[in-house]
This record gives C-alpha cells, sequence and structure tokens, in this order.
C-alpha cells in the first residue's frame, strides 16, 4: 500500500506472548494539512495463512496486513501503540494528551475522535514512548518537562523538569530493559539518566518489570538460536549465479540489436553523415582558429569561452543556469548583510546608544601612555526614583534628629549638663578628635568626597544596625560612585579637547614648516601627530573607503551616468568661464594670483641679460654699464637671499622646538591626569569595597533568618513528635500496669499449686516424696528450673528481646509452650507409678501434674508477654528521651543563633584609611590577617612614644655621663702608664751611659766626625743590601712554607676523610659482631666452635682496624703540630728580651 504525504512518525507494539506475537505498527503522515494514521499488522506463523490482505514483498514472502487508515479532527504529535485498539498522541494546538480508540477492521472512512483528553505540556509539539513492558508511558516537549504515567491510568502524570526551555527543551526519551532507568536529551545535546526511587510497592513493579525482561530476552536468545540452527542447515540457492547469467544473456541481445539498428542506419544515410562530418569539421576550425586569435587579444578585449558555445540551446540553458546561480548567490548576501546589519544595529542599540558616556581614551605624544574614562551606561528611571525615594527619606530622618536635638536640649545652666556624658558623647567627641588630629576621611573608609563623591546623606558606618539602613547606604554609595566618575569625565573631556585644539594648533605650524622645508629644499622630517581610532571611538561606527581593500564594483550602466555626469559638468563649466581675457591675463602673467609671494621671488634666480653671455672686450660702454648694475642687482639679491634664508631656518627651529614643547607641556597635563585616575580608581575601589561588605552582612543576615526559620519548623515537627511520643509513653505504662497484676496472679495461683500438692495426696503418704519428685518432673527439653521467680522470667525475656520485637513465644500464645501430649503420656505410663500406689491415686497425680505443667507453661508465657510489653516501654521511652534531647539541641541551636545574630547586629565591621605607619601587622605573604588585632587611639600610641623618648633619652644621657666618667679613668691610667715606661726607659739609657767602654774605634769616631759618617753611610748601604737579600729569601722561604702547609692540610683533609669512611665501616662491623653475637646465643655454644676461626679473623681485623685508626690519628696530630709551628714561623713575634 502507498501512504500519500509526509511521513511524520512510526510506531510499534508486540502483542501476545510466545510464538503467538502479533506485532502492529503505525504510520503518522501529514498530507493536506491534515494528520492521518495508517496501521499494519505483521501475524505470527500460526495466523498469516488464515489473515486476508496479506501484502507481498519480491521475495514473495509475507510481510504485512493493512488494517485502517484514519484521520484526525486535528493535528497530532508523538504518536504511540498502547493496544491493538487504543493510541495516544499529543494535540498540536490544544498541547493535551490525548487518546484514541482504533478501528477494528477495514471501514469507510472517518475521523478519529479522541477517546479522552489529558493535560500535558506547556509548549506544542514533542513525542512519547511506551516502555518495554507497557506499563509506564513517558512524554517530552520543548517545554523541557518530562512526564510519566501509568499506561492503563493516564490521569495521574508525575512531572519532572529535566532541562530548560530556552535551550530547546527535550528532544529524545528512551527506558532501559527493566524501565528502571530513563534516557532525555536537549540541551543542544545534553544527555540526562534518571532513576526511580523505588518504595515497597515500587521494589515490586521493579521486580515483575525486571522478571519481563528476563523472559523477553531469553525469548530472543531461543528464537535466534532455532533461526541459526535453521539457517546452518539450509543447503545455498543458486538464485543469484541464474539471476546473473539471466542478466549477462539479456545485455548481450540488447547489444546485438542496437549493433544490427545502428548498422542499417550506416548503409541508408552514409552520405548525408560524411557531408554533415565535413561541414563540422570545417566548423570546428574555424571555431578553433577564433579561440587561438581570441587567446592572442588584451584581457580586457578576450571573450569568454562560453561565447563560442554553437549550440544556442545548451548557450542559453547555461546563461540560464547562471543567472540562477547569481540570483541565488545575491539573495544569500543580501540575507546575510541583512543578518549582520540587525545584529550591527542590536550591538550597537545595546552596548552604543543606550551609553551615556562612552568609553574613550587619550594617550601621550612622546611616551606610550594612555589614560581611559570612565564608560557610563543611562541610569533606569526605576533606579533615579528608588535613588530620590532614598534620599527623601534620609533628608527627613536628617531634619527628625535636629528636630529632636532641639527639643531635647537641656537648659544650659542646669546641674544636668555636668553629668551627662555617656558612651555616644564619648565616641562623638572621640570622632571628633580624630578628625581634627589627623584625616577627615578616616572614619568615613574612603577618599570619595575629595572627587566628586561627597553625600551629606550618608550615614555613619557606626549607624548601620538595620537591614534598611544598609540597602539605603549601598544605593547612596552607588550614587556616590556614579559623581566621582562623572567628576573625572569632566577632567578628562577637557583634557581631550585640549588635545584636539592642540593637534590643531600643530597641524597649522605643520603648515608653515612644510612650506619652509619646501623654499630651503631641507629633508627634515615633519611631526605629525593624529588621534588614534581608540581617542575617536565614533570612528569605529564609519567605515572609511581606505579601509576597503576590495576594488569597487561598479555596473557598466553606472560607469557610463558618471562619465555623462562628468562631461555634462565639464561642459558647463567652460561654458560659465567662456573667453574671458582678464582670467586667461592673470594665469599667463601671474601664474593665477594677484598678490604676489616675496620668498618665492627670493627664492628665484635672476635673468641674466643676453649680452652679458659675450666676451667683456666685445661689449660696448652701455652694455659693461648695464652688466657691472646687474652685478650690483645680483649681489644686493644673492645677500636679501641669504638673510631670508637664515631667518626661515630661524624660524623653522622655533617652530619645531614650539611644537616639541607644547606636546611636552600636554604630556605633562596627561600625566597629572593619569595621576587623578588613579586617586579616582583608589576612591572608587573604596566605596565598592564598603558596598561589598554591606553585601555581604546582608547576605549573612539573610542566612541566619533562613537558618532560624529552618530551625523553628524543626523546632515545631519535633514538638509535635513529642506530645505523640509522650501519649504512647503514658499508654503503654497503663497497659505495662495492667498487664503485671495478670502476671503476679498468674504466679500465685502456680504457686498455690505447688503449696496444695501435699494437701491432696496427705492419703498417700509412704509415696509423698517420690510422688513429688515425679511432680516436679518434666519431659526432656521442657524441663523447669523449681519454682522460677519473676525477676528472673523477666531479665531473661528483657535480654531476649532488648530491641522491642515481638517475640515468638508472645506471638504464637501460651500453647508453643506446653509440651506435647506424646512426651506427657511417656511421663503418665503406669510403667513411672510407683509400687503399691492405687490406680485411682496414680490418675488423680497425673491430673494434678498436667495442671501443674499447664499452670508453669501460662506463667513463662505471661512473663515473655510481660517483658515484651516492658521493652517496648523502654524503647518508646527512648524515643521519648531522643526527640527531648534533639528538642533540647535546637533550643541551643536556636539561642547561639540568635546570640550570633546579635553579636553580628552590634559588632559592625567598619572601614578605615590608615596612614602608612600606623599598621604595626605583620603583612603576611598577602594579606594582613586582622583576627587578632586591637584599633587602638592615636593619642595613646604618641602618649606611649613620649614616654619612650623620654626614658630613652634619660638612659643615653646617664649612659653618655658612665662612658665621660670611665673615659677619664681610663686617660690616666694610660698616662700613668706611659710616665712609667718612660721612666724605664731613661734608666736603662743612664745604665747604658754609665756601662758603656770607650773603645779606640770611639774615640777615633768621635774625633773624626766627618770619616765616621761616611762610614756609616757605608755600612748603612751593606746593611740595606743584606737587609734586602734576607727579606727575599725571607718572602722565598714564606713561600714554600706555604706551599707546604697546603699539602699538609691536603693530606689531613684526606685523612680526616679517611678515617671517617674507617669510623663507618667500624660502625658496620661493630653492628655486624653484635648480631653475630645474637645468633651465636640463639644458636648456642656447638655453633660458637664451628664457627671460632672466622670469629677469631674478625676480632684480628678489628683489632688492626683499631691500631690503623690510633696511628693515623697519632700522624693527624703531629701534621697538626708541624703546622701550627710553621705558621707561628711566619709571623714574627716581638718579645721583650731582659
Amino acid at each position: 500500500m502507498q501512504i500519500s504525504g509526509d511521513l511524520l512518525e512510526l510506531s510499534v507494539l508486540a502483542t501476545g506472548q510466545g510464538d503467538e506475537d502479533d506485532t502492529i505498527f503505525s504510520v503518522l503522515s501529514q498530507h493536506g494539512g491534515k494528520t492521518a494514521i495508517t496501521v499494519f499488522q505483521i501475524p505470527n506463523k500460526s495466523s498469516e495463512q488464515a489473515v486476508p490482505g496479506l501484502c507481498e514483498d519480491a521475495t514473495n514472502r509475507l510481510s504485512a496486513v493493512f488494517t485502517s487508515k484514519r484521520e484526525f479532527t486535528e493535528p497530532v504529535c508523538g504518536l504511540t501503540l498502547l493496544s491493538t485498539t487504543h493510541a495516544v498522541a499529543m494535540v498540536t494546538s490544544t498541547k493535551m494528551l490525548a487518546k484514541f480508540t482504533l478501528p477494528t477492521a477495514v471501514a469507510a472512512q472517518q475521523e478519529l475522535v479522541p477517546h479522552s483528553m489529558h493535560s500535558s505540556h506547556e509548549l506544542a509539539g514533542g513525542l512519547t514512548k511506551l516502555s518495554l513492558n507497557q506499563k509506564l508511558l513517558g512524554s517530552v516537549a520543548p517545554d523541557g518537562k518530562l512526564i510519566m504515567r501509568l499506561a492503563d491510568n493516564l490521569d495521574r502524570p508525575l512531572l519532572l523538569n529535566c532541562h530548560h526551555h530556552s535551550r530547546g527543551g527535550c528532544d529524545g526519551l528512551a527506558f532501559s530493559s527493566d524501565s528502571y532507568r530513563i534516557l532525555t536529551t536537549g540541551d543542544n545535546g545534553t544527555l540526562s539518566c534518571w532513576e526511580w526511587e523505588l518504595t515497597a510497592h515500587g521494589n515490586i513493579k521493579a521486580s515483575q518489570a525486571a522478571e519481563f525482561n528476563a523472559k523477553l530476552v531469553q525469548r530472543l536468545e531461543s528464537s535466534q538460536t532455532a533461526e541459526n540452527i535453521a539457517l546452518a542447515s539450509m543447503s545455498p540457492l543458486p538464485l543469484q549465479a541464474l539471476d546473473a547469467e539471466q542478466e549477462e544473456g539479456t545485455k548481450q541481445w540488447l547489444q546485438h540489436v542496437i549493433e544490427e539498428t545502428r548498422q542499417a542506419e550506416d548503409g541508408k544515410y552514409s552520405e548525408a553523415k560524411s557531408k554533415l562530418r565535413q561541414e563540422l569539421s570545417s566548423l570546428r576550425e574555424k571555431v578553433m582558429a577564433m579561440i587561438a586569435a581570441n587567446e592572442l587579444l588584451p584581457a580586457i578585449e578576450q571573450l569568454e569561452r562560453r561565447e563560442f558555445i554553437l549550440d544556442t540551446e545548451e548557450h542559453k540553458r547555461l546563461q540560464a543556469e547562471e543567472d540562477a546561480y547569481i540570483q541565488e548567490v545575491r539573495e544569500e548576501i543580501e540575507l546575510s548583510n541583512l543578518t549582520k546589519m540587525y545584529l550591527r544595529d542590536k550591538i550597537k542599540r545595546d552596548c552604543w546608544d543606550s551609553m551615556k558616556v562612552k568609553g574613550k581614551v587619550v594617550k601621550a605624544f612622546q611616551s606610550k601612555l594612555e589614560v581611559r574614562n570612565y564608560a557610563l551606561i543611562h541610569r533606569r528611571e526605576a533606579t533615579l526614583n528608588e535613588l530620590e525615594r532614598i534620599k527623601t527619606h534620609r533628608r527627613i530622618e536628617l531634619a527628625e534628629q535636629e528636630v529632636r536635638k532641639l527639643v531635647s536640649r537641656p537648659d544650659p545652666g542646669a546641674s544636668a549638663v555636668e553629668d551627662r556624658g555617656g558612651a555616644g558623647e564619648e565616641e562623638a567627641e572621640g570622632k571628633q578628635e580624630v578628625k581634627e588630629q589627623g584625616d577627615p576621611d578616616a572614619l568615613k573608609g574612603s577618599h570619595g568626597s575629595r572627587y566628586g563623591g561627597d553625600c551629606d546623606l550618608l550615614r555613619d558606618q557606626f549607624e548601620l544596625y538595620s537591614l534598611v539602613s544598609k540597602k539605603q547606604q549601598m544605593c547612596l554609595l552607588q550614587d556616590c560612585i556614579y559623581h566621582i566618575k562623572e567628576t573625572f569625565n569632566k577632567e578628562f573631556d577637557d583634557v581631550s579637547k585640549a588635545k584636539e585644539a592642540e593637534i590643531t594648533r600643530i597641524m597649522e605650524k605643520n603648515a608653515r614648516i612644510r612650506k619652509i622645508v619646501k623654499d630651503l629644499k631641507l629633508s627634515e622630517s615633519i611631526v605629525e601627530p593624529t588621534l588614534d581610532p581608540t581617542e575617536q571611538p565614533e570612528s569605529f561606527l564609519t567605515v572609511q573607503d581606505s579601509e576597503i581593500k576590495a576594488e569597487k564594483y561598479i555596473p557598466p550602466e553606472e560607469q557610463k551616468r558618471l562619465q555623462e555626469a562628468a562631461l555634462a559638468e565639464e561642459k558647463k563649466r567652460l561654458a560659465e568661464i567662456g573667453d574671458n581675457p582678464r582670467e586667461r591675463a592673470l594665469e599667463m602673467m601671474m601664474y593665477g594670483r594677484l598678490e604676489a609671494n616675496a620668498e618665492e621671488e627670493l627664492f628665484k634666480d635672476l635673468a641674466r641679460p643676453d649680452f652679458m653671455q659675450k666676451d667683456p672686450a666685445e661689449m660696448t660702454e652701455d652694455e659693461i654699464r648695464m652688466a657691472k648694475e646687474f652685478e650690483k642687482k645680483e649681489a644686493a639679491f644673492l645677500e636679501e637671499r641669504e638673510k631670508l634664508k637664515k631667518a626661515l631656518e630661524a624660524e623653522f627651529k622655533k617652530l619645531q622646538s614650539s611644537i616639541v614643547q607644547s606636546m611636552e607641556q600636554f604630556d605633562e597635563r596627561l600625566h597629572k591626569l593619569f595621576e587623578l585616575k588613579i586617586r579616582t580608581e583608589t576612591a572608587v575601589l573604596q566605596e565598592e569595597l564598603k558596598i561589598l561588605r554591606l553585601a555581604l552582612a546582608l547576605m549573612v543576615e539573610e542566612e541566619v533568618a533562613m537558618k532560624e526559620e529552618v530551625l523553628n519548623q524543626e523546632l515545631e515537627k519535633k514538638k509535635v513528635a513529642k506530645a505523640d511520643t509522650s501519649s504512647a509513653v503514658s499508654s503503654a505504662k497503663r497497659h505495662v500496669e495492667d498487664y503485671r497484676e495478670v502476671y503476679d496472679r498468674t504466679q500465685a495461683e502456680d504457686r498455690e499449686l505447688d503449696k496444695t500438692f501435699k494437701k491432696d495426696f496427705s492419703d498417700c503418704e509412704p509415696y509423698l516424696e517420690q510422688l513429688y519428685k515425679l511432680y516436679r518432673k518434666r519431659p526432656r527439653g521442657q524441663r523447669l528450673k523449681p519454682a522460677p521467680s519473676e525477676g528472673a522470667l523477666l531479665q531473661e525475656a528483657i535480654s531476649q528481646n532488648s530491641s522491642g520485637e515481638r517475640p515468638p513465644s508472645a506471638s504464637l500464645g501460651g500453647g508453643a509452650l506446653r509440651p506435647s501430649d506424646d512426651l506427657m503420656g511417656e511421663l503418665d505410663h503406669l510403667s513411672n507409678m510407683p509400687e503399691g500406689l492405687s490406680l485411682s491415686a496414680w490418675e488423680r497425680f497425673v491430673a494434678a501434674r498436667r495442671r501443674k505443667v499447664e499452670s508453669e507453661q501460662k506463667v513463662k508465657a505471661t512473663a515473655l508477654k510481660l517483658a515484651e510489653m516492658t521493652a517496648f516501654l523502654k524503647k518508646r521511652q527512648a524515643e521519648d528521651e531522643s526527640i527531648q534531647s534533639m528538642i533540647q539541641d535546637t533550643f541551643r541551636q536556636l539561642n547561639k543563633l540568635q546570640d550570633d545574630k546579635m553579636v553580628f547586629d552590634l559588632n559592625l565591621e567598619i572601614q578605615f584609611l590608615l596612614k602608612q605607619g600606623q599598621i604595626e601587622v605583620d603583612p603576611g605573604e598577602f594579606v594582613p590577617d586582622f583576627s587578632d588585632s586591637v584599633l587602638i587611639h592615636r593619642s595613646a600610641v604618641e602618649e606611649l612614644n613620649s614616654q619612650i623618648k623620654s626614658i630613652g633619652e634619660a638612659k643615653l644621657s646617664i649612659m653618655t655621663e658612665a662612658k665621660d666618667f670611665k673615659k677619664g679613668i681610663y686617660s690616666l691610667k694610660w698616662e700613668l702608664k706611659r710616665l712609667l715606661m718612660l721612666e724605664e726607659d731613661l734608666i736603662e739609657k743612664a745604665k747604658d751611659i754609665q756601662m758603656l767602654k770607650v773603645t779606640k774605634e770611639l774615640q777615633h769616631r768621635l774625633m773624626d766626625l766627618d770619616h765616621s759618617q761616611e762610614k756609616d753611610q757605608r755600612d748603612i748601604a751593606a746593611l740595606e743590601s743584606a737587609l734586602e737579600l734576607v727579606e727575599k729569601t725571607h718572602h722565598n722561604n714564606v713561600q714554600e712554607k706555604k706551599r707546604t702547609l697546603s699539602k699538609y692540610q691536603s693530606q689531613v683533609e684526606a685523612m680526616e676523610d679517611e678515617n671517617k669512611n674507617k669510623e663507618k665501616e667500624l660502625l658496620e662491623l661493630w653492628l655486624m659482631v653484635q648480631e653475630r653475637k645474637g645468633i651465636d646465643k640463639l644458636a648456642g655454644l656447638p655453633a660458637a666452635e664451628v664457627n671460632r676461626e672466622r670469629r677469631m679473623g674478625e676480632i684480628v681485623t678489628r683489632r688492626r682496624m683499631v691500631d690503623l685508626v690510633k696511628s693515623q690519628a697519632q700522624e693527624v696530630t703531629v701534621l697538626r703540630t708541624e703546622v701550627e709551628r710553621l705558621r707561628r714561623r711566619t709571623f714574627p713575634a716581638l718579645v721583650q728580651i731582659d
């Protein structure tokens, strides 16, 4: 069957179980504005022969049965089959989920009417999907929501926001095989996975879905296995070979027929064909010659290759295709240009037209310095209205404060003036003192008032307690920032206009400089400053012709029109000028100017008369006179030209220096503006920091309020739970007390039976002891202790049921503890009856024993039930106590939160401006930590500094006095020591004089002084030469000793290194010895005897090493002594000889 229209969706549904499956699928199509559904059925093997209307494919295999086709009354989408008779779809117009009833047989065409309508998505479109087990129905749409429903109950939807509607919402949905996970796609490629949070009922449903999935997988695997076996057993069919052979034969027959037909036509029209071939060859030669000639022409005269096409129809077709392609490209370009124009207008409207002050830059002339202004947007009317409202409210508050001060001001003569002075006045006095002594902006926290951000309506930082005051302060601070930026922008505009004026003046001077350079024929460069595009932001919105690199295309019609307009304009100009002799004379004689330029005249050369080219001997007297006058005139002209040249050079230098000076002055002004920008930016950042602190405080207050609300809600819930648990505890206590009375009665009855036993069997006195033993005897496994107490039973039951759960004994009742009749029958057998006891007495004894056993079991069952009730009571009491403790914890948290809130509200964070040196906190790595810092008053620091200075000065004066006193003592000691040494020297000299022996040499020297002086000179020279030789020898010896010393030092260092290594080896050997000792101790004496030789060798080695270390240590000591001795020998020793 052929389906007309566009195919929209396909939905498939499998029905039945196992091999009895029938598959139906529906096709949703749209034709002529209407939506239709076409239903097909794929039958199973058992029913495919009995179904009429089967469709067959090319392989003669049964494929599908056409069932019905219906049109919907309204356009729908997202079709899904629920069963063979029902389907759901989303109605596009109403955005509702509709359920339809499908016809069961092929009938007349009629429209489908919704069976029921259900609420669905908020946006039209979307799709629906049925889970694999056909229990869940999901739907998604462009609104980004996922709606889950039960397939058999569509009135109870479950809604989930999966994706955002602004990014396309959801466009895909899939279920896992067990329906536990759901996958959705959307948000431009986002894949999300969702899982069910299962309840007890949901776990049952999930297990059923998993079981269904397992059965389905098993069926598919079995079917696949059977198909694989069947395919493996099938023999290959030669169908492909037959088809190939048949196709090859058909091709050969067709070629044979074509060949015969072509040969018949050749024989019939051979002459006509030969003529046509000759004509075509001649035409081809002509066309090729024309193409070759065209290639030799200039590029502008060449024709395109398509112009040589002789097939006019083909030419027209190609021309039409080119025109259509050109039109398509033109439309695409126009559409692209329209899009870009729209984006341009939108960006300009949002980012340019909305700006009150555009972003701009001013750059320096001779440096890379640049300063930016503040880009400001137009403030919205709502913002301005809110700001005006806050200002009005603040003015009213200030006026009210002034009135309150006037009303509450006391009498100046009253005594109350002397007593006042609370914390507020002290704080005000402290603030006033700070303002008088230091920076007036210190308490304001910013320098905004200096740069246009002063506002009298701002609150003091110490008054920002309430939430409203903080919000108003933030709004006023933002207004201050706006005014600061506006103030700076005014200065910036003045500087920007100054630069434009300066550039204009420089251009005027450059015009004069160009004229001078041209007249003097100089090669000097001219400074031509221009405005950067960032300094003219409006230029970004205008495209200059120089920015377009591509050549502008002008159509031929436009070029022709422009040429005609140019010719008409030229004709009009010529007609206006006409034959004007005045203009012609002015152009010929004075080059079109009425005023003469003296500079240009001076730089022109004088025209020399023709007679001056002659030889002076051939000149006449008049010519000689005229030549002399010309030479005088030429000399004066050259002198005047030289003066003008010097004047022009001076003017050129002056203009250049004035340009450089003006540029430097502007750069200095720009540098001052840059410094102003830094200070302004600092003020803006200070104001923004205050805004951020206030915003943080507001956020903290909101967070505290939210926490308080959450704690109050939890407290209310816990109070309700506390009331419930309290009522449960009181009820449980009442039931436990009532049942305890029952337990006491039961236990009393059991004891009474035990007491009455001897009375009831007093007639059997000889057998009483034996009967009492049999009376206490119980069957194996049911033997009880004699007379268990109440406390023991309760304690045992409570220990077994400490969790408060119901024990099996209580749930089963007393019958579970009653011994079986067979066991009791064994005890009641006559073989256990004492000899000589009557049968009636034995039967009476058996009945009494059974009553006793039943009574004991009843007591135990009652005890267990009472224990269960007691455990349940304790559990309820524990729950009640736990809830009570939770309530107390919540109360504590609330109290702590309220205390923290009060501390936060009262402990304001104040922003100060402190100068360098007033912060004595370790700056740390990045930011100083002020968490444990203290802010103290300036006067305290100054007072402390003054005390330190005074104490320091006193200490310095005392130290100076002590120093001067000690200096006098030391000077006296030095003087005494000098006099004593002088006395000793004089005494020695006197001794020398007294003990001096007057020899002949001395007498000769005293008598002949001149000769002695010459001899002394010779002796001195000889001694000096000897001294030089000794010094040189001493220097060589010192160098040799130093080399020897360095050698010994290197040897010492090497020996020290070797000693260190030996010490390490010695330590390792010692450790090895200790290890060996431990091993020997563990191994015992026989092992020690076996290793005696090895140990002896180790001892000998260690002894040798110790001796070697000692010898080396002695050598090192000797070397050190020698080094020290040599070192001392190199220095002179001044020793007094007695």
